[in-house]
């Protein structure tokens, strides 16, 4: 089984280009009732995940964080507070620290939830280290507001 990742608006140029071509192996369990755990290889783009390529190769150099950065140029998402869209840069600014950035399957998901709840429990740890937590998901703004108040989940986060 093979797939490849990629963000679907974002221009990649350069050594951006040439890394999105590269594949890197990867291991998935997978559960199913008939077989309790099996495992299948795929392979997933080397733009898809934040590691670079297992084996370089000189007409495929590693991306700097730098040509990552410009390739998230045009990808928005949606703010849970207001609606609005946001330029995916715009959340913060890697001049001045890290981020911690969750990735929901859903915001209506229960796994997603629990991710959530955890992630709230951890915020404090996170500003200690001087890490923002921004958290990204598949939903409507007004499903991230569910989330937001029933955990409570900050939503300046969302």
């Amino acid at each position: 089984m093979e797939t490849a990742a990629s963000l679907s608006r974002a221009p990649l140029g350069g050594a951006s280009a040439a890394l999105a071509s590269t594949r890197v192996p990867a291991t998935v369990v997978l559960a199913s009732r008939r077989e309790r755990r099996r495992r299948r290889s795929l392979t997933v783009s080397a733009a898809a995940g934040a590691s670079p390529p297992v084996s370089p190769s000189p007409s495929q150099p590693y991306a700097s964080s730098a040509d990552v950065w410009d390739a998230l140029a045009s990808v928005s998402v949606l703010a849970a507070g207001t609606g609005d869209a946001v330029p995916l840069r715009e959340l913060w600014d890697p001049t001045e620290g890290v981020a911690v950035v969750a990735l929901f399957r859903h915001v209506g998901c229960f796994c997603c939830w629990e991710l959530a709840s955890v992630l709230k429990e951890s915020i404090m740890k996170f500003d200690a280290a001087g890490a923002k937590l921004i958290a990204i998901g598949v939903g409507t703004p007004d499903k991230a507001r569910i989330l937001a108040y029933r955990l409570p989940f900050p939503i300046d986060s969302l």
